[in-house]
C-alpha cells in the first residue's frame, strides 16, 4: 500500500463518520419531544445556578432563570467565597424575585471540583423535587423548564438533559471555539447517544428527579471527578434508568 493511500484513509473515515453524524442529526432533530398534557401534574422544580466570578453579560443570564413560563419552581444561585463578585449581581436578582431566589454562600467543598461543589451547596438548600442543573453562563428560553422536565414524567427516564447553541463572539478566537461547539461537540454528543456509542449527558443543562439522585448516592461521590455530569449518566443508567 502506497503512502498516498494511506493518507486517504483518515480523510475517507473522517466522510464516513460525518456523513453518518449529519444522518443522526436528521433523525434526531425530525422526531417529536416530549410534551406534558395541558392538565398534567408540574411537580415541584429547583433550578440551580452555580456560579463563580464575574463573565460577561451575566446578569442577563442569570436572569432568565427568573423568567420561566413554570408553575411552581425557586432559583438558587451558588457561590463559595464572601469575597466573590458576582455576589452583588446575586443579591439583585434575589431582590427582583423575593420569595422566589435563594442565594447560597458556602465554601463546603467535598473534593477538588469546584463547580460539583457549589452544585452540592445549592443541592443542600434546595426543595424541589425535581432539581434542574444549569450553567451560570447558559440563557434560558422561557419553555426551558417546561422541556427539561417533561422527559421525567416517564418513570424509566432518570435524567434529562439538553443540548445548547453558543453565541455571542465578540472576536475570532471566540468565533472559532463557538464553531467548534456547534458544529464538532454538539453533533458529537447527539452521535454518540442515538448510537449508543457511549453516555451523553452534558453537564451544562439537567434535570434530575430527587429520588433518583438519592438512588444512585447522591453527588458526592462525583466529586472527585473531572467530567462529573459524565459519570452521573453513568451511575443513573447502572440504575437501570
Amino acid at each position: 500500500m502506497s503512502w498516498q493511500t494511506l493518507l486517504l484513509v483518515p480523510v475517507v473515515c473522517s466522510c464516513i463518520y460525518w456523513s453518518l453524524s449529519a444522518a443522526t442529526m436528521s433523525l434526531f432533530f425530525a422526531r417529536p419531544f416530549r410534551r406534558r398534557a395541558p392538565g398534567a401534574r408540574r411537580p415541584r422544580v429547583s433550578l440551580v445556578k452555580p456560579v463563580c466570578g464575574l463573565e460577561r453579560g451575566l446578569e442577563e443570564s442569570l436572569g432568565t432563570a427568573l423568567e420561566q413560563d413554570y408553575p411552581d419552581y425557586e432559583v438558587v444561585y451558588s457561590v463559595q467565597r464572601p469575597d466573590d463578585p458576582a455576589l452583588p449581581v446575586l443579591k439583585r436578582l434575589e431582590a427582583r424575585a423575593p420569595g422566589k431566589v435563594k442565594v447560597v454562600l458556602d465554601d463546603a467543598c467535598a473534593g477538588p471540583n469546584g463547580r460539583l461543589c457549589n452544585i452540592l451547596n445549592a443541592t443542600k438548600r434546595a426543595d424541589g423535587e425535581i432539581l434542574v442543573y444549569s450553567d451560570s453562563d447558559i440563557r434560558l428560553d422561557p419553555g426551558y423548564l417546561e422541556a427539561v422536565t417533561a422527559p421525567l414524567d416517564d418513570p424509566k427516564v432518570g435524567v434529562s438533559c439538553t443540548m445548547y447553541r453558543a453565541q455571542g463572539a465578540t472576536w475570532l478566537a471566540e468565533s472559532l471555539e463557538l464553531l467548534s461547539l456547534n458544529s464538532d461537540f454538539v453533533p458529537a454528543m447527539i452521535f454518540a447517544k442515538e448510537t449508543g456509542a457511549d453516555t451523553a449527558c452534558p453537564g451544562a443543562s439537567q434535570a434530575i428527579r430527587r429520588e433518583t439522585l438519592e438512588r444512585i448516592g447522591g453527588l458526592a461521590p462525583l466529586a472527585d471527578c473531572l467530567v462529573e455530569d459524565y459519570e452521573l449518566g453513568v451511575a443513573v443508567e447502572k440504575a437501570g434508568l
